[in-house]
């Protein structure tokens, strides 16, 4: 049966595959970050529907902000370049003006401006909480018994990078002309952020951040943060046949 799959396979795509390309803008429900998202495969025809098999790149950054003391974080202070690859189910095919689109995608971080650079913190808590954010605060642990107006100890997160995000959608797909449909949507994005926590003596100096050293006392490595965030989605795709038309 395997082997059967695979000689019928070819014949099979010669009759129902055609090209895909995507473009779509993204951005997170609080409005702290967006993302732009370029998507290029295959579309794969059934009987009623369509699949879309894709690789993906993902540019994404904050927006502007204000941080925790009201000062004014700019739009991409925060950037990251992400690769991937995805699956999206259209219910209806391509000939019909409206059909839902359920998605799914993984895209891992290649690059990032931001690698070894501050994360905000808040200090409610004993280790002080994460708060991705861009940020130039170091953070300060006060003793509320003392009287004294030093921190006793500093603190800070460090951006590492972002090993993995999962992004589950469903689009509202309405056709524009053969082919071309514009798509509007929400999802759910579940981030795996690698940061990395300090804690230093009001008398000492900052520790460095040893990146690629795992189990020493700096954690290079650090820790991975599990963010989950709604998102909102806007974009166009395009299916195209790869026989000319005058074939």
């Amino acid at each position: 049966m395997y082997i059967s799959f695979i000689i019928t396979l070819p014949c099979f795509g010669q009759e129902k595959l055609n090209g895909y390309v995507g473009l779509s803008q993204q951005v997170l429900s609080d409005f702290t970050y967006t993302e732009t998202e370029v998507e290029l495969g295959i579309s794969l025809a059934l009987k009623k529907s369509e699949i879309l098999f894709f690789g993906t790149y993902l540019y994404f950054g904050n927006l502007s902000l204000q941080d925790d003391v009201g000062e004014q974080i700019p739009q991409y202070k925060f950037n990251s370049n992400l690769l991937g690859g995805g699956i999206k189910y259209r219910v209806n095919k391509l000939s019909r003006f409206y059909s839902p689109i359920f998605g799914f995608s993984v895209v891992s971080e290649v690059s990032s401006n931001y690698s070894g650079e501050r994360l905000a913190i808040s200090n409610y808590e004993e280790e002080g909480e994460f708060i991705f954010r861009p940020s130039n605060r170091i953070g300060e642990i006060y003793n509320f018994n003392w009287n004294g107006t030093t921190p006793m100890y500093y603190n800070t997160y460090i951006y590492l990078t972002t090993p993995l995000i999962v992004n589950l959608s469903f689009e509202n797909s309405f056709k524009i002309k053969n082919g071309l449909s514009i798509n509007v949507g929400i999802g759910l994005s579940i981030a795996k952020r690698s940061v990395h926590y300090k804690q230093w003596n009001s008398n000492e100096e900052e520790p460095p951040t040893i990146v690629g050293e795992l189990n020493t006392a700096e954690h290079s490595y650090g820790e991975i943060k599990t963010l989950k965030n709604i998102y909102f989605t806007c974009g166009i795709q395009y299916v195209f046949s790869f026989k000319s038309k005058k074939e």
